[in-house]
């Protein structure tokens, strides 16, 4: 981990274009180099298996090259183009990705990872690389890539309200309401890419909800006309899903004054909750 972000750790040798092909003839890591020259090597666009550690990419512009099975670690990459770059089961380890540019590039964003420090002090840096790589995969109609790039541009603007709270940007409720909101989102139904999730989650609140009217509608049911005194919990539980997928009662229904406000209540919450349904299900299989 690099101990200042924005520079090389320790002593470092300053490479030309020639000095970085004749060290890729007799070796496959580099470290504690400054690359010099705006260009990548014209003759350095297939690399396999090559490991770059505490070098210094900044302001380089890569055109048409292709990385496989590359392993970056504390690399700068500050201010440098990625133009039709692959690459293709890479790592990047706490590399710094501050203002770099990507146009029709090939980049997993999962193989970006950061240590938790540099997500909490430099969090704009995440959250424009991966807006960043959101865009270039739209673009190219990567949709795996999309939604991972979606997904980690979202935790690191979530990330970044902590870094907006103690430098007293936003006021501590407008953090709360935004963190929580976010968080909430994330896990019930992935930041809308995880319908799976929020189906289950659907119906384990459902189930809870289904609990707790078996004890406020008692004595507030009727069942085929006749007054249920005392609701099971498959009762329960067929009256709250009726109720809250927004199906009808059938042949269970409230007569009390109090039975029905909580139904309109629960009925009106359904609505809700089922359209938010609907909209994860629309933006995950019919965007």
């Amino acid at each position: 981990m690099l101990k200042d972000f924005f520079k090389l750790d320790g002593a470092f040798l300053k490479y030309q274009e020639s000095e970085m092909m004749r060290h890729f003839k007799t070796a496959s890591t580099l470290e504690n180099v400054l690359y010099e020259p705006e260009k990548w090597p014209e003759l350095l666009r297939r690399n396999f298996r090559l490991s770059f550690k505490n070098v210094s990419l900044a302001k380089t512009s890569f055109f048409a090259v292709t990385f496989r099975d590359c392993v970056f670690e504390d690399c700068l990459f500050i201010g440098a183009e990625f133009h039709s770059v692959e690459f293709h089961n890479c790592k990047f380890i706490d590399c710094n990705f501050y203002k770099s540019k990507f146009l029709d590039c090939y980049l997993d964003p999962k193989s970006i990872k950061f240590s938790n420090i540099y997500k909490k002090k430099y969090s704009n840096i995440g959250v424009a690389l991966f807006q960043s790589l959101l865009e270039n995969s739209a673009k190219q109609r990567q949709p795996f890539f999309e939604i991972d790039s979606d997904i980690r541009f979202r935790q690191w603007k979530r990330a970044q309200l902590l870094y907006d709270l103690s430098s007293k940007k936003i006021h501590r409720l407008t953090f709360l309401v935004s963190y929580v909101r976010s968080l909430a989102y994330e896990y019930i139904c992935g930041f809308g890419y995880r319908p799976v999730r929020f189906a289950l989650w659907t119906v384990g609140l459902f189930c809870v909800v289904a609990a707790a009217n078996i004890g406020i509608f008692r004595s507030g049911l009727t069942l085929s006309g006749e007054l249920i005194l005392t609701p099971d919990f498959i009762d329960s539980v067929y009256f709250t899903f009726s109720i809250l997928t927004v199906l009808g009662f059938s042949s269970i229904v409230p007569v009390t004054s109090f039975a029905k406000v909580v139904t309109v209540l629960e009925a009106l919450v359904g609505v809700g909750w089922m359209g938010i349904f609907t909209s994860v299900l629309v933006k995950r299989f019919l965007k």
